[in-house]
């Protein structure tokens, strides 16, 4: 499977930080076999990582001048026969996050302005 996302910009752009999240999600319906990202110009940094509830993001800056980057994500996926029941799986349910938070002391639980959160099923 391939993705092309489209970008233009009304000027030109110096500078930029990206997220890009173009990797298919592994799930009792497919799993992501291998995965490829192209940035179509030079980028200065870049690292990937998965979130709290399993999206796996590639950032990069690119600091070249430019109208219309073109990133393309190259993925071959597959897929698990299913026993034609509706499958409604979009990831991991609010519970289970929330779940995680409580149950995770590594995860930090402030909020931008210092105050601790706190995480409850109401």
């Amino acid at each position: 499977m391939t993705c092309t996302p489209t970008y233009k910009y009304s000027a030109r752009v110096t500078h930029c930080y990206n997220l890009a999240n173009l990797v298919p999600r592994n799930n009792a319906r497919q799993k992501c076999i291998t995965n490829k990202i192209i940035i179509s110009l030079h980028f200065v940094s870049s690292h990937k990582r998965t979130d709290l509830i399993g999206n796996r993001r590639h950032h990069f800056e690119i600091q070249t001048p430019h109208t219309e980057p073109s990133i393309t994500a190259e993925s071959e996926v597959e897929l698990v026969e299913s026993n034609n029941e509706p499958n409604l799986d979009i990831g991991i349910s609010y519970a289970e996050v929330l779940r995680y938070l409580q149950n995770n002391s590594d995860v930090r639980r402030y909020s931008s302005k210092g105050v601790l959160l706190r995480f409850s099923d109401n």
